[in-house]
């Protein structure tokens, strides 16, 4: 590592900790994250406490990044502790990346979190998603259904994705929501359908491709979702 790195993250890191512009702390510490390197680990940690809540938020995300499973006890702290719901979804979704071995339980319980657009919940769905744990399949069914909000529906497809494999419930979970007039919702439930690979979905979405109503930035996904199943079937 060059000295000039050093000089430069020790800089950032001096910046996010004491420039009085919450503004300033909050690009210094998106630069560190950048990095994503060990000695931007400490100054991320200090931002984490922050007192503006964008960037403690914009701190955890970083520190998500590293996927380490000595950093669970600072997600769940921050989710137990923090008054920003969107830094509290951001911990969460770094707890699930740490793969630390009781973060499955944790985030079972934070799944269960009534929230302003259900944001919690999300984050611990993403969390689970990112743990890949079979456990969690019934969780995603559960919070895929009508009813939930809609990015709380995304984070269980992409969960069911990645934990229903095999599993019929996932496939009729998914299909059935490619039928809804949201285009959220039949994007999210595309690309879950890739993540779980099963050909029998392919009527499904060339169905769903012809629709008018269809963005095109959904019809782009669906085709690439069904090339990518075609070509793990083959």
């Amino acid at each position: 590592r060059s000295r000039r790195g050093d000089d430069v993250t020790k800089a950032l890191g001096e910046a996010a900790a004491r420039d009085k512009f919450w503004g300033a702390r909050l690009e210094a510490v998106k630069s560190l994250s950048e990095m994503r390197s060990e000695p931007a680990r400490a100054p991320l940690i200090e931002a984490a406490r922050d007192a503006e809540p964008r960037v403690r938020r914009e701190a955890v995300k970083g520190l998500a990044e590293f996927k380490d499973a000595k950093l669970a006890d600072l997600f769940i702290e921050t989710a137990s502790s923090d008054q920003s719901y969107f830094t509290v979804y951001e911990a969460l979704r770094g707890l699930g990346r740490s793969g630390a071995p009781r973060a499955f339980d944790v985030l079972m319980r934070w799944a269960k979190q009534e929230s302003w657009q259900g944001i919690i919940r999300q984050g611990a769905l993403e969390g689970l998603m990112a743990l890949k744990d079979k456990r969690s399949l019934d969780t995603g069914l559960e919070y895929s259904a009508p009813g939930n909000f809609e990015g709380v529906r995304v984070a269980a497809f992409q969960l069911i994705g990645e934990t229903g494999k095999g599993d019929n419930r996932a496939l009729e979970v998914l299909v059935a929501a490619l039928r809804e007039p949201s285009n959220t919702i039949r994007i999210g439930a595309a690309g879950a359908l890739g993540q779980l690979g099963d050909s029998r979905a392919i009527p499904a979405l060339e169905d769903v491709a012809k629709a008018e109503d269809l963005s095109p930035g959904a019809s782009q996904l669906i085709a690439f979702v069904i090339n990518r199943i075609k070509a793990a079937s083959k």
